[in-house]
């Protein structure tokens, strides 16, 4: 959804066409036509059960898709190359979208840097659906400001409110301001189907438990 949203600029467009202005080749001299997504390369950061969905739908759209995970012998019907971690300069090089969907830990914390954003480029664009500070919070808003990237799209961030009904910027840094952005309050994951399925995975690791079986998705 995002990768569309942000190659049309759809909110951009929406805005502009409530006031009156069509964004077409018909109707504005200077236009920019979007970019398909076919052909084009999404890098998968963090190919866990929500970095495998995203290449499965990536695919659908004719996407070569990209990706580093910690164990990269492990394999996908759906991924075009896998490497690890430590090539996060050839992932940000080699895509038009990166996307950001490991869990937070010290080795992920501050992982994509000034550095990292300069290899995405001026033509490429950032989706973080993981963690916030896995992606450096001043360098990111730098990075969209400056457009050495080309925008991103923001579910997951840096503040959160203290309770509900309570206001707070999700940032230090005025994203809001930016128009090549698209902000979403960390509900990527909030759908009626997903809390159904939570509750399902609740219920069978207390059966496991119950009946002394192994537990799903146990930290350790």
């Amino acid at each position: 959804m995002m990768m569309l949203a942000l190659t049309r600029d759809l909110i951009g467009a929406d805005r502009d066409l409530r006031q009156g202005h069509w964004r077409s080749v018909a109707y504005e001299e200077n236009f920019r036509p979007h970019r398909l997504l076919a052909g084009k390369t999404v890098g998968i950061i963090g190919y866990g059960h929500i970095g495998q969905s995203i290449a499965a739908l990536a695919k659908a759209f004719s996407m070569k898709v990209i990706a580093l995970r910690r164990d990269p012998s492990k394999t996908s019907p759906n991924v075009d190359e896998i490497r690890s971690p430590s090539e996060m300069s050839w992932l940000m090089r080699t895509s038009d979208f990166a996307v950001v969907a490991s869990p937070l830990s010290e080795e992920t914390k501050g992982s994509v840097r000034e550095a990292e954003l300069l290899e995405l480029g001026p033509d490429s664009f950032l989706i973080n659906v993981g963690r916030g500070p896995i992606v450096d919070e001043g360098a990111l808003f730098k990075a969209l400001s400056d457009r050495t990237i080309a925008g991103a799209a923001i579910d997951v961030w840096y503040q959160y409110p203290d309770g509900k009904g309570v206001l707070r910027s999700p940032s230090q840094y005025d994203f809001a301001a930016l128009p090549n952005v698209i902000m979403t309050p960390h509900h990527s994951g909030q759908a009626n189907e997903n809390f159904a399925k939570r509750i399902e995975d609740f219920a069978s690791n207390i059966n496991a438990l119950a009946d002394g079986k192994a537990l799903r998705n146990q930290l350790v």
